[in-house]
């Protein structure tokens, strides 16, 4: 029948595929077989002898009637020497000593390296070997005492101050010129010393002054005394304070008592002080309550600030602030030794 061919087709069919089948798994694995044994690693050959049998050794030894040899100690393992050296390179390595990696402490610096750039931290008395140089110009209007107006003057001056010890430093003013109402003329000058006997975060010193008459107009000597306090309240406020006494000596005596108030906050570099207080003349004859504005900006030094600008203006006397007020210009250079 017709119908039938392709039925009697089937189990023909199997067979011829099912042998192909094995016949392609059988190349597969011979294929297979050579390429493993190719890339499989092969086994590392030991460099080390090979030791000797030693229970064959005492066989034959017992044979030829010799007596045998001792069986010798296993030697011990390079596992167990390895922990020696291991510890002793750790106890070689921490026995050395560390190499220093950090620059000399700012204290063991020369001694410019103690005067701060920022004014809030500035001693009272300049350290040792350092030395100030001072130049000021000032515009002051001062009351008349002949006549209800007032003067005008326009003054210079010259001065220097330093360190002989942290704590003790001397000035002078030796030069001073009046350019305004006198045409030109020189200034007394000035010395004074200034001791500190208290540091830290609370400084207390004392100076004293004298003005010689020697090229001035009053041919007087003036003398001065003065207790100074400072205290840093923050890293960026500090308050002045302290009791000023002038005496004038003229025919009569003048006297003053002050007891000035500076307040300054520091922002990097720049420092603003806002200055006051009250000042008495003789036996309260006039009492003066000034109001000072200071601006000072300092400048880098490698040692310490090199220099410094200082600006400061305002009244001297608020009660007669339209006759009695001062503007300043202040530039200070810093040396040291």
């Amino acid at each position: 029948m017709k119908g039938a061919g392709p039925m009697e087709d089937q189990p023909g069919s199997a067979r011829i595929g099912g042998t192909r089948w094995r016949i392609a798994i059988v190349l597969a694995v011979a294929w297979a077989a050579p390429s493993a044994h190719a890339q499989a690693p092969e086994a590392t050959e030991s460099i080390e002898p090979t030791p000797p049998d030693q229970d064959t050794e005492q066989a034959d030894a017992i044979e030829a009637g010799v007596e045998p040899a001792p069986l010798a100690e296993p030697a011990p393992s390079a596992s167990l020497a390895e922990p020696d050296v291991v510890i002793a390179a750790t106890v070689t390595t921490a026995s050395a000593a560390p190499e220093p990696t950090t620059s000399a402490a700012p204290a063991e610096r020369g001694r410019g390296w103690r005067l701060p750039r920022e004014t809030v931290r500035r001693p009272l008395t300049l350290p040792q070997g350092v030395m100030r140089f001072d130049s000021t110009v000032a515009l002051s209007v001062v009351p008349s005492a002949t006549f209800s107006g007032s003067n005008t003057f326009m003054t210079g001056s010259m001065g220097l101050a330093a360190g002989l010890h942290d704590d003790f430093e001397i000035g002078a003013t030796p030069l001073g010129v009046t350019f305004i109402p006198f045409g030109f003329a020189f200034s007394d000058p000035s010395l004074y010393v200034r001791a500190r006997a208290l540091s830290g975060d609370a400084q207390i010193a004392f100076r004293g002054g004298i003005t010689i008459p020697v090229a001035g107009q009053l041919d007087v000597a003036q003398l001065e005394l003065a207790a100074e306090l400072a205290f840093v309240v923050l890293p960026w406020l500090r308050i002045d304070t302290g009791v000023d006494y002038a005496l004038l000596f003229s025919t009569p005596l003048h006297q003053r008592i002050g007891v000035p108030v500076v307040l300054t906050a520091q922002a990097s570099i720049h420092a603003i002080g806002l200055a006051s207080g009250v000042f008495v003349f003789n036996d309260f004859d006039d009492v003066d309550v000034p109001l000072l504005l200071r601006y000072t900006v300092s400048f880098r030094g490698f040692q310490g600030p090199g220099g410094e600008w200082t600006f400061e203006g305002g009244f001297t006397d608020l009660e007669r602030a339209e006759d009695a007020w001062i503007m300043l210009s202040r530039f200070t250079f810093f040396a040291y030794l």
